[in-house]
């Protein structure tokens, strides 16, 4: 298997509390383990950041995922 990565950057629709990125970090977790997947996620000033990596099919199944969330917009690879 090899190791690919993805990053990408997003504009969050409406300012996120702690208590919901705990909840994006436990469900993003649970998901990530079955594809194989590990990433981190950061979030300032409205804007989020992720990277991920994992195979190279995983990452495009879950950024078509990810970008479909209304929690965020303007969602581009970085």
């Amino acid at each position: 298997m090899s190791l690919n990565q993805l990053i990408y950057i997003s504009q969050a629709t409406r300012k996120m509390s702690s208590e919901d990125l705990m909840s994006i970090q436990k469900i993003a977790k649970t998901n990530n383990e079955t594809m194989d997947v590990t990433g981190s996620l950061f979030y300032n000033g409205g804007w989020f950041l992720q990277v991920l990596e994992g195979p190279i099919e995983a990452l495009n199944t879950l950024y078509k995922k990810i970008e479909k969330d209304p929690r965020h917009k303007n969602s581009r690879i970085i």
